[in-house]
């Protein structure tokens, strides 16, 4: 996942388009993009109104969009769930466990971490996401929460 301090340091030097950038995290983060990368990038409120209208933005969760379509592989479901639990959440439990290859994936919801306080965990609704190490994934903690 691209963070948007990244984002930040890239483009100081201003090398390279924005919309060039936009495409190549999109690439990277198997389709999709957070509104906090695309601000990142220089794109602002307009920018986003007018994807959603147009077709380049498709939103799938609060401040998480699709770029160009909706057809996304299961990593990019799983990283738009990630996106909209925040920058330090992870992909964990069964979701994470599938990810690894150490559990069958169930369709559904996504299961997430998010750090914090207390660490709180969420299963996210689906409309290489980061994620617990495989140690960290025990058939135990893929028990269903």
């Amino acid at each position: 996942m691209v963070t948007v301090a990244r984002i930040r340091s890239f483009m100081g030097a201003g090398s390279v388009p924005a919309p060039r950038v936009m495409a190549r995290i999109a690439f990277r983060q198997h389709g999709v993009i957070s509104r906090a990368q695309l601000f990142a990038l220089g794109f602002g409120r307009a920018f986003v109104r007018d994807g959603l209208r147009d077709g380049r933005l498709h939103r799938l969760h609060a401040g998480v969009y699709a770029l160009g379509h909706r057809r996304l592989t299961q990593q990019g479901v799983w990283l738009a769930a990630v996106l909209a639990c925040g920058e330090d959440a992870v992909l964990s439990h069964r979701s994470a466990a599938a990810l690894w290859h150490l559990a069958y994936l169930e369709l559904g919801r996504v299961d997430v971490l998010i750090p914090g306080r207390g660490s709180r965990f969420a299963q996210v609704s689906p409309s290489a996401a980061p994620a617990t190490s495989p140690p960290a994934t025990s058939p135990k903690s893929t028990a269903s929460p």
